[in-house]
């Protein structure tokens, strides 16, 4: 109980994730608000950006403790139920009976997706035309993307994203990982490199249409959850 109190009332990360312990959607942030047992707290109900998501029963979820910085520690977890506070919604969370362990999050905003994309690499911004990509997975940070190019690390990369068939975001990335795909792979037809992206130059309004943008994803997965 008092190992489990000091965490009260600080700002937390909490992420939903499925069966198998994956992250699904967004990254929230929270607060203990009671510790009732060991294996029981309450909870305010997770907010991202200025929304607070009321998750629904039987959620799965991780909140990450403030520890060393070299290492999380998180609380794995379950909604049991919600209530109204004052001027707050309170969930109950079920804690797993060794609710404990070590775990890494890199505490961004990441949903998967499958959007159209185009880029062009900066160096030859002059000389070549855009190349049609997939993003597979986006936050308001970076994004990965699967192309037919092995660009090189640290290239600069001019990118459009089409969020939808009429809202097209621009944005300048930076490539800090790549990898060749295996044979094996879903895409290995069609696209044969995955590279990570991370965002250098990206207007406020182009990081609010992501930023809606995973939320709507959220809440489509939330409802289906419920139904």
């Amino acid at each position: 109980m008092e190992s489990l109190t000091k965490y009260m009332n600080k700002k937390l990360a909490l992420e939903v994730v499925d069966n198998n312990g994956e992250k699904v959607g967004p990254s929230y942030t929270t607060e203990i608000v009671h510790v009732n047992t060991p294996e029981e707290i309450d909870i305010l109900a997770p907010s991202f950006d200025k929304y607070t998501i009321p998750l629904p029963a039987e959620t799965k979820i991780k909140i990450f403790l403030e520890t060393q910085p070299a290492r999380n520690m998180c609380l794995n977890g379950v909604v049991v139920s919600k209530s109204a506070g004052e001027n707050e919604i309170l969930l109950k969370i079920k804690l797993d009976s060794e609710n404990k362990e070590r775990c890494h999050s890199t505490l961004t905003v990441k949903t998967d997706c499958n959007l159209k994309a185009e880029y062009l690499q900066i160096n030859l911004k002059n000389y070549e035309e855009f190349n049609l990509a997939k993003v597979i997975n986006i936050s308001k940070y970076g994004l990965t993307l699967l192309l037919n190019e092995d660009l090189e690390l640290h290239e600069l990369i001019d990118i459009y994203i089409w969020i939808s068939d009429t809202k097209i975001i621009n944005a300048v990335c930076v490539v800090t990982k790549k990898k060749l795909l295996q044979n094996t792979n879903v895409y290995k037809n069609e696209y044969k490199y995955q590279a990570e992206l991370e965002f250098t130059e990206i207007t406020q309004p182009a990081r609010d249409v992501i930023i809606k943008y995973i939320f709507q994803k959220q809440k489509e997965y939330l409802k289906k959850k419920m139904n």
